[in-house]
């Protein structure tokens, strides 16, 4: 299991700050709150992709790559529902690793 992080009054203040701008730009929190899960769940798919053998990651691209199509496939025949495909740019994924990092 994961240590858990305790919250500092600050951090807390900061996320805070953060969200009430996002939602006086965009309007509805709902929205912040459908996006910030989207982006976590196509973080974890890119994630999991390149760990899974036959995927890597392009740094020049920005992307995971797959080299055969046979793979990806297969990848996603067991994972229909995922919501990023291999050998599209993600320029996000490092920014979002120190978001939903995995260990």
């Amino acid at each position: 299991m994961a240590d858990r992080h305790q919250w500092t009054q600050e951090e807390e203040d900061a996320l805070i700050v953060i969200l009430q701008d996002i939602v006086v730009i965009s309007g509805r929190a709902k929205h912040v709150q459908k996006k910030s899960k989207r982006l976590k769940d196509k973080f974890s798919t890119a994630y999991e992709m390149q760990n899974t053998s036959g995927f890597g990651w392009d740094d020049a691209r920005k992307c995971v790559v797959v080299h055969y199509a046979e793979i990806l496939e297969e990848y996603l025949k067991k994972h229909p529902n995922k919501n990023y495909v291999a050998n599209i740019p993600f320029p996000a994924y490092k920014r979002l690793a120190n978001v939903f990092g995995k260990d």
